[in-house]
């Protein structure tokens, strides 16, 4: 800059910044001169859609206006993003969100912010989409069909179909197929017609049953492969192919209707020569070649009757025996044929089983056992009834024994006789057996007489009874239990003092009273000592402790029916 301002010249500005000079002129005055650069100043403008669907991409471009080395920072909401590019994308815009981009210039100039633009979020349209077949089970070889029901895909969806991930068919809400397998998968993907478009996979179809055409067939099979007698049962059995879940059966004879709607026919009114056939009709299954089917013939051979006479004759005519003994009777037949029926009877009524042999134990006395014989010679109806067999049962003996004492309620003093009776419900032919603590004892008599019995012995009897149709030979009666009283005497003081000598409280007697209870208590009642039996004398001790010294209060119960014994018993120390 080169100035003059003596002669009051303005200054000559080179540079692109406004100026202000201040000079004084030569009236002894200042004033404030104001320079402007001409040079335009840098602006930007940006664009991009307006509107764009959810989750898409939107790009916008920025233009710089007078400016040589920009510098770019967009913001969204006014919140930076972005990078330092000319263009911004992003996929991430929320309804009405607002883009701006701010330029920088390196010449300095302040920086400047684009026009604003608001986008607006279109929503995908996103449709449903489902699909079905008219039938789960499909004949083989025969098309099969499929249908798309869709809902909000706009006016014209498009269609894709696939069989196992693999295209089929065309853009139709229809799909059909020339065959299927069971284990193809089905399904269709539907796309949405509108500007934000989607796309939505449907259910998927498979497992459809394919049934091959089926051919119903029957054949039929008599019971007898040879020929018969007349009137002798003839069942057929029908044995069905393919015959459905609720099959018809026709028998025929003679290519007349007959017997009912069932797999088995069962004739024995026939001639020689007649025919056996049946009609199958299955009624139920799809993908039938025919749904009825004639069965193989089979003919009917009869033969003429045998004229030979059986007879028939039981062993032995007479049995005696004793209640529940089983008895065997055999039937002897004659001109019966190999193989006859036998029919045994007790008085008049049926029994048994078809067997030349019969056998039981439930015979009565007075019983008449016979057999009836159908002969099984060819064609033969010929029967025979035997003997009768009578039938004597004696009675069985079933003995007991029954066995008393002396002793009122078997209770007895040390070494006191006692006498015992046994009382037998059947007195021939027997022999006793008198046993102490299950030890013989005594001699073969009614009565067992002892007085040395202690506390606990049991005496029993075993009866030996012997002779015909004796139940059980050995029995046994019932058990007495004896009762020896023995007094108890109890000592009322001991001393515990580890001296030897009275340190327990000592009752010999209870020793023969093996289950008796003994219980001390304190004078506060207070359990002290307590105990089943009295193998062990109490040592004046309550839980390995020493009692005080004092009077304590017993209670024995001899668990023989008799009275508790009480009392007290004086520690000292």
């Amino acid at each position: 800059m080169k100035t003059d301002l003596a002669f009051g010249r303005l200054p000559v500005i080179t540079s692109s910044f406004a100026i202000t000079s201040t000079y004084v002129n030569n009236i002894n005055s200042t004033a404030l001169v104001s320079f402007s650069d001409s040079a335009a100043a840098p602006s930007i403008t940006i664009s991009g859609p307006a509107s764009v669907c959810a989750g898409t991409l939107a790009t916008f471009n920025a233009t710089p206006l007078n400016s040589t080395a920009p510098s770019y920072q967009w913001q969204v909401n006014g919140v930076n993003a972005g990078t330092d590019n000319a263009t911004f994308s992003t996929s991430s815009l929320n309804n009405n969100d607002v883009v701006t981009c701010i330029l920088t210039d390196n010449s300095g100039t302040p920086p400047v912010t684009s026009n604003a633009i608001t986008v607006k979020i279109n929503p995908p349209l996103v449709p449903t989409i489902s699909i079905a077949t008219g039938k789960a089970t499909q004949c083989a070889g025969a098309p099969v069909s499929f249908s798309a029901t869709a809902g909000n895909a706009g006016t014209n969806p498009n269609y894709k179909w696939t069989v196992n991930d693999v295209d089929a068919g065309s853009n139709s809400a229809t799909l059909t197929l020339a065959s299927i397998l069971p284990t193809d998968v089905v399904k269709c993907v539907v796309t949405s017609d509108s500007p934000c478009p989607a796309s939505t996979e449907s259910n998927t179809i498979t497992n459809i049953n394919t049934i091959d055409n089926l051919t119903p067939s029957l054949s039929i099979q008599s019971s007898v492969t040879s020929p018969v007698c007349n009137g002798t049962p003839i069942k057929f059995t029908a044995s069905p192919v393919n015959e459905g879940a609720n099959p018809t059966y026709q028998w025929q004879v003679n290519g007349a209707n007959q017997g009912t709607n069932t797999p088995d026919f069962t004739i024995s009114n026939f001639a020689n020569g007649d025919v056996v056939r049946c009609m199958l009709t299955n009624n139920n299954s799809p993908c039938l070649t025919s749904p009825t089917a004639l069965s193989n013939a089979i003919t009917i051979s009869v033969i003429p009757p045998s004229t030979l006479v059986p007879s028939v004759t039981i062993i032995p005519d007479l049995y005696e025996e004793c209640t529940g003994v089983s008895l065997t009777f055999k039937a002897v037949a004659t001109d019966a044929g190999d193989n006859p029926t036998y029919q045994w009877k007790i008085n008049g009524q049926n029994v048994g089983i078809n067997a030349g042999i019969f056998n039981s134990s439930s015979f009565k006395t007075g019983d008449k056992i016979s057999c009836t014989v159908t002969s099984s010679a060819l064609c033969s109806l010929a029967t025979a009834t035997s003997n009768e067999a009578a039938i004597t049962i004696h009675p069985l003996i079933n003995n007991s024994v029954t066995i008393r004492s002396s002793a009122v309620n078997n209770t007895s003093s040390p070494n006191q006789t006692v006498v015992f009776t046994a009382q037998a419900s059947y007195n021939t032919n027997i022999a006793y057996q008198w046993q102490v603590n299950n030890i013989n004892a005594g001699t073969n008599s009614p009565e067992f007489t002892a007085d040395n019995l202690v506390n606990g012995d049991v005496i029993t009897c075993l009866v030996t009874t012997t002779g015909q149709c004796i139940a059980t030979q050995v029995v046994t009666s019932n058990a007495i239990t004896m009762i020896i009283d023995v007094p108890i005497v109890v000592v009322n003081t001991f001393t515990p003092n580890g001296d030897g000598i009275n340190d327990t409280w000592d009752i010999p007697m209870l020793r023969t009273y093996p289950n008796c209870r003994v219980s001390v208590f304190s004078r506060y009642g207070n359990s002290v000592y307590n105990s089943v039996g009295y193998a062990k004398p109490w040592d004046g001790t309550y839980k390995q402790k020493q009692v005080p010294t004092g009077t304590y209060y017993y209670i024995i119960d001899l668990k023989n029916g008799r009275d508790k014994v009480s009392g007290s018993v004086t520690v000292i120390r």
